[in-house]
């Protein structure tokens, strides 16, 4: 999974990145076209590339100041690891969490009108909430059992500790991450177009440990 020859691999030597199925130059960027997306460590010039020295995050095209926020007319976004003090960053003293542009109490939760979202270190009493004693995941407002799993009918999710047995949830022991309907749990399906590879060291909920998943 470190080769890049797919277009939701990253590239081990590259960096890290979410692909894209479409005309993106490289599995590790995403096609302009389709406006956004984690790109490999680079200048952080393009809004889907990130920049190793301001941190990880995902860009969009519009009037986001800076290629690794999101724009705030868009809503949502992934900021860096910073104060939490605008609501596409997170905040590594409360967790990390993706905010949103709404009612959400704290720039590192969603607004509960948008549904779904990544928490702080919390109760997990909200479906955007994750649980520290239940692990890290994304809740959404439907059927799922569990305020850390998504609903089966939206088909995809981050589970914590879990078995890997559906598509929406990850196995403890391949680490953490996002997958869709695929073939891997740590991985999305092309099908599905997208898939996150993350590089660290494994000590936050928020990163992979690329030994581990490849071993």
């Amino acid at each position: 999974m470190g080769s890049g020859s797919g277009p939701w691999d990253r590239d081990r030597s590259r960096g890290i990145g979410i692909g894209a199925v479409g005309s993106g130059l490289e599995p590790w960027d995403r096609d302009r076209s389709r406006g956004n997306g984690i790109g490999a460590v680079g200048s952080g010039s393009e809004p889907w590339d990130r920049d190793w020295s301001h941190g990880i995050g995902i860009g969009a095209m519009g009037s986001g100041s800076e290629p690794w926020d999101r724009d705030r007319s868009h809503g949502i976004g992934i900021g860096t690891v910073g104060s939490g003090s605008e609501p596409w960053d997170g905040d590594r003293s409360r967790g990390i969490g993706i905010g949103a542009v709404g009612s959400g109490s704290e720039p590192w939760d969603w607004d509960r009108s948008r549904g779904i979202g990544i928490g702080a270190v919390g109760l997990g009493s909200e479906p955007w909430d994750r649980d520290r004693s239940r692990g890290i995941g994304i809740g959404a407002v439907g059927s799922g059992s569990e305020p850390w799993d998504w609903d089966r009918s939206r088909g995809i999710g981050i589970r914590a500790m879990g078995s890997g047995s559906e598509p929406w949830d990850r196995d403890q022991s391949h680490g953490i991450g996002i997958r869709a309907m695929g073939s891997g749990p740590w991985d999305w399906d092309r099908g599905h177009g997208i898939g996150i590879r993350a590089m660290g060291s494994g000590s936050e909920p928020w990163e992979w440990d690329w030994d581990r998943i490849t071993k």
